[in-house]
């Protein structure tokens, strides 16, 4: 079968032979493209849906999340099912082959730096839980205090999505261990890529400061008080997930 396909190939013209062979490797990308969809529908898409939402007893604290998530109420309290709020630093930069990696090098390009106010479950042996609200991406040696100064003089924020394609966004996202020792989490997002799919529709959705606050302390740290207003679409890698909406509220402290 394999001499008599060979002698066929020699009888045809060089131009019907680039046909056929253009006809194999579009063949061959359309099962390759199948095949990643085939492990995402039978791995990934069942942890996506069988994502249990935080919903946690109320307590009294000063940084929270409550609302809303695909209709289920959703409640996280620092300090509550293992769940503690952070303000934690984010680096995205480009390095050159066989570079060392430090983030403050001046021979790393492109470096930016960014923040993340951040409810953080610790899961044992599994990548942790958590859900964040990112903020956009600044040069490296921007003061964090600057970066967070910004959200004051805004009313209203620009949705952005997990691959910082949205020029001055804030993310709001989350990331979930489908199993343990797991170190590629899924992520839901206000925006997701998956392959050539770009899921990303904010039409009518918000991130809203209701409020504001900024003291120094005795000790000469900035304590800061804020409350956003959540109203979002959130997508995975599989598209549209649902709304996200509710009142996410932040305190903690920055050095000078």
């Amino acid at each position: 079968m394999l001499r008599e396909y060979i002698n066929f190939l020699k009888s045809m013209n060089k131009k019907m032979k680039k046909v056929i062979v253009f006809l194999i490797t579009i063949v061959i990308f359309l099962y390759s493209c199948n095949k990643d969809d085939g492990i995402l529908n039978n791995s990934k898409s069942e942890c996506i849906n069988s994502f249990i939402i935080p919903n946690f007893d109320s307590i009294k604290t000063n940084s929270y999340f409550k609302g809303e998530i695909r209709n289920q109420p959703v409640n996280i309290y620092d300090g509550d099912g293992n769940f503690t709020f952070q303000i934690s630093s984010i680096i995205r930069f480009t390095s050159f082959p066989g570079e060392w990696i430090n983030p403050k090098s001046d021979s790393l390009t492109d470096a930016k730096v960014g923040l993340t106010l951040i409810f953080k479950q610790n899961v044992k042996d599994s990548f942790p839980t958590y859900f964040s609200l990112e903020t956009p991406f600044y040069d490296k040696n921007t003061p964090f205090v600057e970066i967070i100064d910004n959200i004051s003089k805004q009313k209203s924020l620009i949705i952005g999505d997990d691959e910082n394609r949205i020029n001055n966004g804030y993310t709001f996202n989350w990331h979930i261990s489908c199993e343990k020792y797991d170190l590629s989490p899924i992520c839901f997002a206000t925006g997701a890529e998956w392959l050539w799919d770009y899921y990303y529709d904010q039409e009518g959705k918000w991130i809203k400061v209701i409020n504001f606050s900024k003291e120094k302390t005795i000790f000469g740290q900035w304590e800061y008080d804020i409350t956003f207003d959540i109203n979002v679409n959130i997508f995975t890698v599989k598209g549209y997930y649902g709304e996200a909406k509710g009142i996410f509220k932040t305190h903690f402290l920055l050095n000078e």
